[in-house]
């Protein structure tokens, strides 16, 4: 069996969510390549450095043009060498416009469906158009969440049979940090230990990050003595709509800070020496910043939408994230050593559910079942 994918999400240097959820599994699939099980993975732009390393059993083809690559370089490809995978897998919604061998799709998320506000129309348009199409030609579709599922379902109208969850995998965090690495890091984003509330996500509206900041503001007023002590880190590269959680009359405020994209380092080091972080997203296909959190053993306050309870369990605390009472009372909670103490313990014991290992066994036993069909 030869398995075609797409690598594009991948093949980058700044990787959050779809990026780092297919570059975990290239890693996987390259390690597990044998005879009986080849991969072939298409790219528009050769392999960075820290892409998997080509094998007998795992290799590249890079081809174009990278514009339109997907419906005119990739789907013509295919068309031209038919024989050159038995099956091809999307990682990340999007197919090549025509397949000639049974496509396997995962969906991580159906956000656009569900806020297209938040999204631009362009964008809306592709996301919505091109998933809908491939989740009609997928001979399988992967979930990343019961509640993907439950979406693609009712909003696609698909046949949940041809639906398997597959969650996501999760890396812990290598050995901790030096000191003195640590205190560098505090002391560039200007906090200290347990000095401030983390939160993590790309900017865009459905974050929710304009309701953070307000409940903040709340939050201070509410406990001036806390607050002044604790200081809103929001971690995250800009995104859809940015500029309007950037123009928040609050964030010129010196207790609010934005530190852009960091490194896996420098979030470790910011989840492990916080207080606590908060996750108040609307909507999540899957929502791996909750077990990253974990992991670090940071005490988690998420809300109670779409996918996080079923994937923080009763490792969190949940909140309306249209309520800033609900949000003030849990924090409150939250302030509590044995609350914190106990949902560290949770939380730490819940990440060991999650793996890359499991996520590519159960992903790879879906494709094979579709090419024995």
């Amino acid at each position: 069996m030869i398995i075609g994918v797409d690598g594009n999400e991948a093949n980058i240097q700044m990787r959050v969510g779809v990026n780092e959820y297919l570059f975990r599994l290239l890693h996987e699939f390259a390690q597990t390549a044998h005879s009986e099980q080849e991969f072939v993975v298409f790219l528009k732009n050769e392999p960075l450095s820290e892409m998997p390393a080509p094998s007998e059993y795992f290799r590249y083809i890079v081809i174009g043009p990278s514009r339109l690559w997907l419906h005119l370089g990739l789907t013509r490809y295919l068309a031209l060498h038919p024989n050159v995978c038995d099956v091809f897998f999307a990682p990340a919604h999007y197919s090549p416009l025509i397949c000639p061998v049974p496509l396997v799709v995962t969906i991580h998320d159906l956000a656009y469906e569900m806020f297209p506000d938040d999204f631009l129309k362009k964008d809306r348009y592709k996301l919505s158009d091109w998933t809908k199409r491939s989740v009609k030609k997928a001979r399988a579709v992967i979930a990343v969440s019961e509640n993907t599922k439950k979406d693609i379902t009712q909003i696609y109208h698909t046949n949940e049979q041809k639906i398997r969850v597959v969650y996501n995998g999760f890396t812990p965090p290598k050995k901790e940090a030096s000191t003195t690495v640590v205190t560098d890091v505090l002391k560039k984003v200007g906090v200290e230990t347990n000095g401030y509330i983390v939160a993590l996500g790309t900017l865009q509206p459905r974050k929710n990050i304009t309701f953070l900041i307000d409940a903040y503001q709340q939050l201070r007023k509410q406990d001036a003595q806390f607050a002044a002590s604790h200081k809103l880190v929001i971690i995250g590269k800009q995104g859809w709509k940015y500029k309007k959680i950037l123009s928040s009359k609050y964030t010129k405020d010196k207790t609010i800070i934005f530190t852009g994209y960091v490194s896996d380092l420098e979030k470790n080091i910011l989840l492990r020496q916080a207080h606590s972080f908060v996750f108040p997203s609307l909507y999540e296909g899957f929502g791996i910043p909750l077990l990253e959190a974990m992991a670090n053993r940071c005490p988690v306050l998420c809300s109670n939408t779409s996918s996080m309870s079923e994937i923080g369990v009763d490792a969190c605390l949940y909140f309306d994230p249209t309520s800033q009472q609900s949000f003030l009372k849990q924090f409150n909670a939250l302030k509590n050593k044995k609350v914190r103490s106990k949902l560290i313990r949770k939380g730490a014991n819940r990440t060991h559910d999650f793996s890359w290992s499991k996520c590519s066994k159960e992903t790879l036993q879906v494709i094979s079942k579709v090419v024995k069909k």
